[in-house]
């Protein structure tokens, strides 16, 4: 909280205050409908997502969700998004609900992870593709090398949990009882041989991958819809090349829900295409209250479920009550 208070802090304080409330002052309400839409509508895409990373997994087909049980368990898990560090709090509460619902616990835990490594392999698919034709190169307006560095960080990194699935280390003395003995370690290799197993099924992951990429578009549209409806310049290409670095910074759980280091990295990101400071802040403060909105149905969603389960146990421990006594042994 701290944290979030501060960069806000600031931030306004390093912008122009009374061009702030001017930009405030021209927002157009309708315009922000198509934004409020397309943030809903990555619930839809993100849930599917996981679905197949799920099923990818070949879990028992008894135990394996339904895609409507998962849709609403991705809400919670935004919903949990806005009140705990970004990140953590809604994939801790989907892999805890997931494993609700019957699955392993191993299986839970790394489909989510998977789910976002998935997430990370399309922002650097789609930055990478985009990057180049989002900036026209006018005024000194060319591609900051930095944004290559950020595409090439995310490559890494999910070589590295593709490596960790898919190199077998000698399984000598020394390594069995040092490294693979490391609880870490082993998270680690579990996480990538999950992912190499997304990995060998094309289908999946061309399925998973381009759900991710939608996602992003999705996001991106968004950004734009609010700019459009602020009355700031900016194009859609940039903001598909600028938005996902936005939502690589904000998962970082040093946060809440990543109020504070998303408007920092807007105001970055945007500058590098010449939007002021004032509508960059502007447009991040509204992109998150949109997301807050948004995501208050799965705190109903929750509430809900949390009552399904209390009339479940209740009536399991009334059944077990009211159960005919067994026969003693010794009649």
């Amino acid at each position: 909280m701290a944290v979030s208070a501060g960069l806000i802090a600031v931030v306004v304080v390093s912008v122009d205050r009374s061009a702030l409330a001017a930009n405030l002052a021209r927002i157009d309400p309708v315009g922000l409908l198509p934004a409020i839409v397309l943030i809903w509508s990555t619930t839809f895409v993100s849930a599917w997502r996981w679905s197949i990373v799920i099923r990818s997994l070949r879990p028992a087909a008894a135990l394996r969700p339904t895609y409507w049980r998962l849709w609403s368990l991705y809400w919670i898990g935004q919903f949990f998004n806005q009140l705990l560090p970004s990140g953590l709090g809604g994939d801790g509460m989907r892999m805890w609900l997931l494993r609700r619902t019957g699955l392993p616990t191993g299986t839970a835990i790394t489909s989510v992870v998977v789910d976002r490594v998935a997430a990370l392999a399309a922002i650097a698919l789609l930055v990478a593709a985009v990057l180049p034709f989002a900036f026209d190169g006018a005024n000194g307006n060319a591609v900051p090398v930095w944004l290559w560095g950020v595409v090439a960080a995310c490559a890494f990194g999910v070589a590295f949990v593709a490596g960790m699935g898919a190199v077998r280390l000698p399984a000598s003395a020394l390594f069995a009882s040092s490294l693979f003995a490391n609880p870490l370690i082993r998270g680690l290799r579990r996480l990538g041989a999950d992912f190499w197993t997304l990995m060998r099924q094309p289908g999946h992951l061309a399925a998973a991958l381009g759900a991710s990429v939608v996602v992003q578009m999705l996001g991106a549209a968004s950004v734009y819809a609010i700019a459009q409806s602020l009355g700031v310049r900016v194009g859609l290409l940039p903001c598909l090349a600028l938005m996902p670095i936005v939502v690589l910074a904000t998962a970082v759980p040093v946060s809440i829900a990543g109020w504070g280091v998303r408007e920092v990295a807007m105001v970055a990101v945007l500058a590098t295409i010449g939007v002021a400071q004032e509508s960059a802040l502007l447009i991040s403060l509204l992109y998150g209250a949109i997301a807050v909105v948004t995501s208050l149905p799965g705190g109903v969603l929750w509430l809900f479920s949390r009552r399904v389960d209390i009339d479940r146990d209740g009536l399991k421990r009334t059944r077990s009550h009211l159960a005919p006594a067994a026969p003693d042994a010794a009649n």
